[in-house]
């Protein structure tokens, strides 16, 4: 995919409404990516490079932070819920250029979520959006809930606290999350650790790391020490699509993408 032109934008107000229907509002708070869905009844192509995301915090009473990757470029911006309905305004947006089938996939999927009218949550944590668009033609969307327990990921930037850098070496830090342990590859040593994680509040820590205790290049000895340091400072995270960014408040430490 040719990127062209990168620039960080007030967007004009998209307003995205959606009757919610079969579901309770908190059920679509969380994170969501977009698997499949159908316009006019021809199935969305999905570009095989890329993806498109939605996600809602909860920062009040039936007010919410949304934010995701439209398949190109990443939104944000806030939401409400008022009488049965459900409305977002897409906030800032950035401006990558891209090639016409992944433009145009961004194009529907932004339609998607402007033309939005019901909403519903299944058992099998499915969000499906279905509306009609202005032209009089119909949708069906499905999301697919994200988590973090029984996942696996790859680093793919650090922090040093001078800049956010791309991890060095052939096998990058990994970190593997479930009951209550996390445990991984940090590029020179297996480390493994306990940990507290709340899906609902999206905050998560790493306790009492332990690693084994193999020598190895400087760069990758360095890259090690700094990344342990730095999970031992990870309050929260958020998560978008295949990228899991690792956080101290607002700021960011690690940048991971699911591992294959």
């Amino acid at each position: 995919m040719q990127m062209k032109k990168y620039v960080f934008i007030m967007a004009a107000a998209m307003t995205m409404t959606a009757v919610l229907t079969g579901c309770g509002t908190k059920q679509i708070s969380g994170d969501w990516i977009f698997t499949e869905a159908e316009i006019n009844g021809t199935k969305v192509e999905i570009p095989s490079d890329t993806y498109a995301s939605f996600s809602a915090d909860i920062t009040g009473k039936n007010e919410y932070a949304v934010y995701g990757k439209a398949g190109v470029n990443r939104y944000n911006g806030t939401a409400k819920t008022e009488g049965g309905t459900f409305s977002a305004q897409v906030d800032a947006m950035t401006m990558m250029g891209a090639d016409t089938a992944h433009s145009m996939f961004e194009r529907n999927f932004l339609e998607i979520l402007s033309g939005a009218e019901k909403a519903a949550v299944s058992k099998e944590n499915t969000l499906v959006l279905t509306g009609g668009k202005k032209d009089g033609g119909s949708f069906k969307a499905v999301f697919s809930r994200v988590t973090l327990n029984g996942t696996s990921w790859t680093t793919r930037l650090l922090n040093t606290g001078n800049a956010v850098v791309t991890a060095a070496g052939e096998n990058p830090p990994t970190i593997t999350i479930g009951d209550g342990k996390a445990k991984g590859f940090s590029g020179v040593n297996s480390w493994s650790c306990t940990m507290q994680l709340s899906e609902k509040d999206r905050t998560i820590s790493f306790e009492n790391i332990a690693s084994t205790k193999m020598a190895g290049p400087k760069e990758l000895m360095t890259q090690e020490m700094t990344f342990f340091k730095l999970l031992e400072n990870v309050t929260s995270y958020r998560i978008s699509g295949p990228e899991l960014t690792l956080l101290d408040g607002d700021r960011t430490l690690v940048v991971l993408y699911l591992a294959d």
